[in-house]
């Protein structure tokens, strides 16, 4: 993983604080059918 300040840890997930540097990432996470179909119902596209 990157340098990102981590806040917690667990086995499984690391949540690290906000960082602008995510926002591809986080597009790239959301905009994937088989994870939006996860997070709702409605399914767009976001974009930065």
């Amino acid at each position: 993983m990157k340098n990102f300040e981590l806040i917690f840890e667990s086995e499984n997930i690391q949540y690290v604080k906000l960082s602008e540097d995510l926002i591809n990432e986080y597009l790239t996470m959301v905009n994937d059918p088989e994870v939006a179909n996860k997070i709702s119902h409605n399914m767009r596209t976001f974009t930065y």
